[in-house]
């Protein structure tokens, strides 16, 4: 009786890990592939729909899936011909990928970063020295004219502007995954604008606040902000990721 136990025991321990291994095959973990069969020419006004021109993604279980794609960033680097454009998919079961391209500019493409000049020092000094001979000069004659107490103060009335911080806008609050599916948090930006820096760097400069786990079910409060060259942090956006 006890041998037949033993037996039957192996029997259903042998199913067991055949069943597994037949689960672990069926389970899809190959990535999805993006291709680029169409060049395109970059210049700073192009919408997202402009630079997927082109960009198809395939997969071995989902097929195609090209209306994933999105395009996750943009790199700028001065002194090159081109910009770093990297896109992002990710299939049904959670697999992910991301892949950069070099994009070369187009014709008459203006290949500067977005900035606003700064006040330069050496005009500001020049300005003051001027002001300073302004009102020197006729110091001497006080005494016989009169000095109109108004204009003296006048020059102290520009100083410098005050730094501006970013300002970071969110297409939605909140967004729903199933597990194991790659949280790309970037596609939830809707626009980062500043003053002085560009919108790729201050992309590069973005921070989210809180902990997550797309393996694990539930709820997660996260904050999403950046901040500036000048590390002016821009407003803190409250966002929520439900893992299902």
């Amino acid at each position: 009786m006890k041998n037949k136990i033993v037996w039957i025991l192996s029997i259903l321990c042998i199913a067991a890990a055949a069943f597994s291994i037949f689960v672990l095959q069926g389970e899809d973990r190959n990535e999805p592939e993006i291709q680029f069969t169409e060049e395109i020419a970059y210049s700073p006004d192009m919408t997202e729909e402009d630079l997927l021109k082109g960009v198809t993604a395939t997969d071995p279980e989902d097929g195609d899936i090209s209306d994933r794609v999105v395009v996750e960033s943009i790199v700028q680097s001065n002194g090159k011909d081109y910009v770093k454009v990297y896109y992002a998919v990710v299939d049904n079961s959670g697999n992910g990928v991301r892949t950069g391209r070099e994009v070369p500019y187009a014709d008459g493409a203006d290949r500067t970063e977005t900035s606003q000049p700064e006040e330069s020092a050496e005009e500001t000094v020049n300005a003051e020295e001027e002001a300073e001979e302004t009102t020197a000069e006729p110091a001497e004659e006080t005494a016989a004219e009169e000095t109109p107490a108004e204009e003296t103060p006048a020059l102290e009335t520009e100083a410098a502007p005050a730094a501006e911080a970013p300002v970071l806008t969110m297409k939605t609050d909140q967004a729903t995954l199933a597990r194991g599916t790659a949280f790309v948090y970037q596609e939830y930006v809707e626009s980062i604008t500043d003053n002085k820096d560009a919108q790729n760097d201050l992309f590069r400069e973005l921070v989210i606040n809180g902990t997550y786990d797309i393996n694990t079910p539930g709820t997660y409060p996260l904050i999403f902000y950046t901040q500036d060259s000048d590390g002016n942090a821009s407003n803190e956006v409250a966002f929520t990721l439900i893992v299902q």
